[in-house]
């Protein structure tokens, strides 16, 4: 659980502990509200098969009651898909979150605060550039008798994402991501973070879900 929360500390989840309730990077009162009644099928990313199948808890949230915050834990190792997403048109994630996605620092102290260690680290790898309509980084590496893999990515959907491509826009989504597993299991999240996709036939995500659950 310690790992989950201190993944959550770029951009919109910050200062949750303050007397005044939740802030923003720059200071600013948010909320941040659970939206019930809502189960895996629902999620709004395109989950990959291994994170479907290992999940025991699916979470989502309204940040100001608009911007969905989605949250799944996994079984083993304290594994945790996260999701922030940005709605409307207008509304992006700021330039400088999209620095801190690509910037390598960043991702090493981040991924420290998920136990991760220098050596777990030595394979890093950076995909994308700023003007890309995903890209970050993601860290494979073995714990136990598992194989692991952690990543911190961004990702442009909705309707400027195809325009902003080779244009530098910023992202409207921000996933992290630490999974733990089979070889198999790690490449299928892998392929995921390299390329997050939307969940746009809602009844074909459920009956993928139904299938990987009830199998």
């Amino acid at each position: 659980m310690f790992r989950l929360f201190a993944a959550l500390g770029l951009a919109l989840i910050v200062a949750a502990c303050q007397s005044d309730g939740p802030r923003d990077s720059g200071g600013t009162p948010i909320s941040i509200d659970k939206v019930s009644d809502k189960e895996l099928a629902d999620a709004l990313i395109w989950l990959p098969a291994p994170i479907i199948r290992d999940s025991i808890l699916y979470k989502l949230e309204l940040r100001n009651n608009e911007h969905p915050i989605e949250t799944v834990f996994t079984g083993t190792e304290g594994g945790y898909y996260n999701a922030q997403i940005l709605r409307g048109f207008y509304s992006l994630f700021s330039k400088e979150t999209v620095r801190q996605i690509y910037d390598e620092d960043e991702f090493v102290d981040w991924a420290k605060h998920n136990d991760a260690t220098d050596g777990d680290l030595s394979g890093r790898v950076k995909f994308g550039s700023s003007y890309s309509n995903n890209g970050g980084w993601y860290a494979e590496f073995d714990e136990a008798e598992f194989s692991c893999i952690l990543g911190r990515v961004g990702a442009g959907f909705g309707p400027r994402a195809s325009t902003g491509a080779g244009h530098g826009l910023p992202f409207n989504v921000i996933i992290r991501v630490r999974y733990c597993g089979d070889e198999e299991d790690v490449r299928a999240v892998r392929d995921f973070l390299i390329l997050p996709k939307q969940v746009k036939d809602r009844e074909a995500f459920r009956q993928y879900v139904a299938e990987l659950r009830d199998g």
